[in-house]
């Protein structure tokens, strides 16, 4: 079966099988309260219309970044990057209502950005502690920039997603309280960062991977993580796999409607 032929089988799939919203069928109060209070919240909180701002603005600007990946240097103009780094706002949105809400001490990125989830994971408390790990040393420049202008000082950036980088970054934070896994992140990288942060998740740990269904690879290793010995709740909302680490949750795994 094609990849197309298969996403799109999967978004079907999907649709039919998402019972859960509005908390529908979703027993515990803190799990309820997430999804209803947190993930299907609309209200815009005081920074989105300003990193939304930027990203308007980049994509208007005709920027470009050359790639510098290790078997591809290519000039990308910086509005496709946007594209293919990002859903939509509403999911990097979600980002800021979630570590808002969990307010973790400690967060890593994994994945090339620009710099726009980087924002959304530091703006809810600039004493959180954030790291972005990526593959382009000029993507990361650019991000790095942004974040300046944006006068965000609570990011630090690595250069290369490797297991040696990530065991790095886990042995300079002992603990990962929030771990977002980007869209740019192969199937085989997902699997080796977080068997590389094994000993930093903890009952605090929350986990977000982006496209889940990507990939037939990426599926198979979305479905290895809810079967990971620490994690305690899946919500599959297609575009976004949430895996939550709290060990007073029962084991239990969501399909979470969730169409912005």
């Amino acid at each position: 079966m094609k990849e197309s032929v298969r996403y799109l089988w999967k978004f079907v799939r999907y649709l039919y099988k998402s019972k859960h919203r509005r908390g529908f069928g979703i027993h515990s109060p803190s799990l309820f309260y997430m999804v209803t209070m947190i993930i299907e919240d609309k209200n815009p909180y005081y920074c989105f219309d300003r990193i939304e701002g930027l990203r308007k603005f980049l994509k208007k600007s005709g920027k470009t970044i050359m790639c510098d990946w290790i078997e591809e240097r290519t000039e990308i103009k910086v509005s496709d990057l946007i594209h293919a780094q990002n859903f939509s706002p509403v999911y990097d949105q979600l980002l800021f209502r979630l570590t808002n809400h969990y307010k973790p001490r400690t967060v890593v990125e994994i994945g090339d950005t620009i710099g726009l989830s980087t924002l959304y994971l530091a703006s809810s408390d600039r004493n959180r502690k954030v790291i972005s790990v990526g593959d382009s040393e000029n993507i990361i420049q650019f991000a790095r920039e942004v974040l300046k202008k944006n006068k965000v000082e609570n990011t630090e950036f690595k250069n290369k997603v490797a297991k040696e980088t990530v065991l790095a970054v886990a042995e300079s934070l002992e603990e990962v309280d929030f771990l977002y896994l980007g869209r740019s992140l192969p199937a085989d990288k997902i699997k080796e960062v977080v068997d590389a942060l094994e000993c930093s998740i903890t009952s605090r740990t929350v986990m977000v991977m982006s496209d889940i269904y990507k990939t037939k690879q990426k599926e198979l290793v979305w479905n290895e993580l809810k079967k990971h010995s620490k994690v305690r709740v899946s919500l599959d909302m297609f575009h976004y796999g949430i895996l939550v680490c709290d060990e007073a949750l029962q084991k239990e795994d969501y399909n979470l409607f969730f169409l912005p």
